[in-house]
């Protein structure tokens, strides 16, 4: 790392890795006659803008994401086990495009793969897997505001998990899928919580639990970033959504460490 690099301020470093991720896109562009860059490419452009309050240009690149993303999920991502990260990568960018159409065709289209493969006769997918096409499910169902579809897959997200074996239960627990099901959980509750309710003392109230879930995603997340962070490190949109879902019902945020408004960039 050179001495000019060292000097220069964390919003400095993105400012920087945003103008190198613009010139690679308009160089991809340049070389590919039929303007196919890979989704990855469009989801960094797209997190860079958001990072830095340009939402225009972030939400045309998160459309283009999410469109690259779900096609490679459902392609390469079938084919190489990794279906749900690139799924829910898409799923994300379609609910960032805010474009009600590319939302529903993206959220459509891959829970209609998820629901395939859990359904496959000649290629049962293995438990650990099962649970997490599930969560995809869950995901799908969460931004298209579902609700019926979310608790639906919540509960068979939970049965599936608690009845993992040793080795898978680690697994599964050691990754933040675990932490997004219980944050969607408890916001979804918090939703159909009745004003004014009693809580026993001694018991959260909804709002108390929807809080410490999104905190525990968050702290999750921080702990997983690089150090100094990139980009892609800053910028989580399952979380943003949280974030969307407590402004809806007019609960203030708790404190996190990863940014959820733009042009914040918490670092």
């Amino acid at each position: 790392m050179t001495a000019a690099v060292q000097r220069q301020t964390p919003a400095q470093r993105i400012e920087r890795e945003l103008e190198s991720t613009l010139e690679l896109v308009d160089e991809l562009r340049r070389r590919s006659r039929r303007d196919e860059l890979p989704g990855w490419v469009w989801l960094r452009a797209g997190r860079g803008c958001w990072l830095t309050g340009n939402l225009d240009w972030a939400r045309d690149f998160y459309k283009r994401a999410a469109g690259g993303l779900a096609e490679y999920a459902m392609d390469v991502g079938r084919r190489t086990g990794t279906f749900e990260s690139y799924a829910a990568a898409a799923l994300g960018a379609a609910w960032m495009a805010d474009q009600r159409e590319v939302l529903a065709d993206t959220g459509r289209q891959l829970d209609t793969a998820a629901e395939q493969m859990l359904n496959s006769v000649e290629l049962p997918p293995e438990p650990l897997v099962r649970t997490g096409l599930l969560m995809t499910r869950l995901r799908a169902s969460w931004y298209r505001e579902q609700t019926v579809l979310v608790r639906e897959h919540e509960a068979e997200v939970e049965r599936r998990a608690g009845a993992l074996d040793a080795w898978s239960k680690a697994a599964w627990q050691a990754g933040r899928d675990p932490l997004s099901h219980v944050a969607i959980r408890s916001l979804v509750n918090l939703r159909s919580a009745t004003p004014g309710r009693f809580t026993p003392p001694g018991q959260q109230t909804p709002t108390e639990i929807a809080k410490a879930a999104f905190q525990a995603l968050d702290r999750h997340l921080n702990e997983q970033r690089a150090k100094p962070p990139s980009i892609g490190d800053l910028v989580d949109e399952e979380l943003i959504s949280l974030a969307a879902a407590f402004r809806a019902q007019n609960v203030p945020l708790p404190v996190l460490r990863m940014p959820v408004e733009p042009g914040k960039m918490g670092i």
